[in-house]
């Protein structure tokens, strides 16, 4: 089963059916969505960080969404997985 660390408090879990993003707090897991492909999971986690962003100009979003994918393409370098949202 796929456990992929993204950064302190997220990983991308996996089960017979689906991908997941799960947030762990205080050694606690919560799911935070189930997806039935890998590239959906990726997306969902994006998707979630950047509506939870506090930036308050496009060019912070921008840099947020940046170290994002900086993160996610490093935590998937094993499965050859390069993230691309902004440049």
């Amino acid at each position: 089963m796929v456990n992929i660390k993204i950064d302190k408090t997220y990983s991308i879990k996996s089960d017979r059916s689906n991908f997941m993003v799960v947030r762990t707090t205080n050694q606690r897991e919560s799911i935070i969505s189930y997806n039935s492909t890998l590239e959906s999971c990726i997306t969902s986690f994006l998707e979630m960080k950047i509506r939870l962003s506090s930036a308050e100009s496009i060019k912070e979003l921008l840099s947020e969404i940046k170290s994002l994918q900086q993160a996610l393409t490093l935590a998937l370098t094993p499965f050859k997985i390069k993230v691309e949202v902004a440049k």
